[in-house]
């Protein structure tokens, strides 16, 4: 009869576990629970990050795609009312799976690990991104030494974070957002309040069977803002006086842009009901 192994053996053994998207053994580091959003690569395999086509070099300054857009000459983003859009990975294959793991087949711990790389990401990719600040005082000469001598420190964390509303037919099929998930880690890891500003007011369906046309048509007036989140936008501003307000909208995937379009347009809307400046910029996990 085998002997049971002492409680000694059972430490001291090597554990494993295994890679989130791929499922290959790899080194076990601890509960993902307990780990931070930033440590998103020990949830995965050493080839699946090696494979990660993420976008190093912007080739479209307003919506972020890795090539030249004629999306963003055909219909500006900022006739829309967004500031621009920035995304962390390419549209390819290998990562359609990763997220068919996540909204097709609940796998929410995927969503840590795009989260991750949305935080790791966020400045490297802001930084390309030209937006016009509001005008400062001639005799804030320290804060002009400090952007001179230091680009990055022009650069800074939304003041809200939101996210593009699911319809009431998808929660109930997959249980969660996955924009939401997103929004809420990239939130907490900026110390930064997370606002349902947007209700949307019927399902379009699924956008990616729709055409270009479909999609503008399908989504005319489907997003209006959620009452609650204006008197959050009022006690924060109350609590931080600012000349404007920059507000960030999360969600996985930028690929027409119809979506996001919408949703910048209603945030826009509703920042003039409020009598407040606002910059809407939208940030996804891919770009299509």
């Amino acid at each position: 009869m085998q002997m049971q192994s002492s409680w000694y053996e059972r430490i001291a053994a090597p554990r494993t576990s295994t890679c989130l998207a791929c499922s290959r053994t790899i080194p076990y580091y601890g509960d993902l629970e307990e780990l931070k959003a930033e440590q998103w690569r020990r949830s995965l395999c050493s080839s699946c990050v090696e494979h990660i086509p993420f976008i190093e070099e912007v080739g479209c300054s307003s919506c972020g795609r890795h090539i030249r857009c004629e999306d963003c000459q055909r219909q500006p983003l900022q006739q829309y009312g967004l500031a621009y859009n920035r995304s962390v990975v390419q549209y390819q294959e290998h990562m359609k799976e990763w997220l068919a793991l996540c909204k097709f087949k609940g796998n929410q711990s995927i969503a840590f690990v795009m989260a991750g790389m949305m935080i790791e990401q966020y400045m490297p990719l802001a930084l390309t991104a030209k937006v016009n600040k509001p005008t400062r005082s001639s005799s804030d000469w320290w804060s002009m030494l400090k952007e001179w001598w230091n680009p990055e420190s022009i650069i800074e964390y939304p003041d809200l974070v939101t996210y593009v509303p699911s319809s009431l037919e998808r929660l109930e099929e997959r249980g969660f957002n996955q924009a939401e998930l997103l929004a809420g880690t990239l939130a907490k890891a900026w110390s930064r309040p997370l606002l349902n500003c947007l209700d949307r007011t019927r399902d379009t369906g699924k956008q990616s069977q729709q055409s270009r046309a479909g999609r503008e048509q399908s989504l005319e007036g489907t997003f209006t803002w959620n009452q609650a989140a204006f008197q959050g936008i009022r006690f924060y501003m109350a609590r931080q006086p600012k000349p404007y307000l920059h507000i960030l909208l999360v969600d996985d995937v930028y690929t027409t842009g119809s979506t996001i379009r919408a949703c910048a347009r209603a945030l826009q809307d509703g920042l003039r009901e409020l009598h407040i400046q606002g910059m809407v910029s939208s940030y996804t996990w891919a770009r299509a």
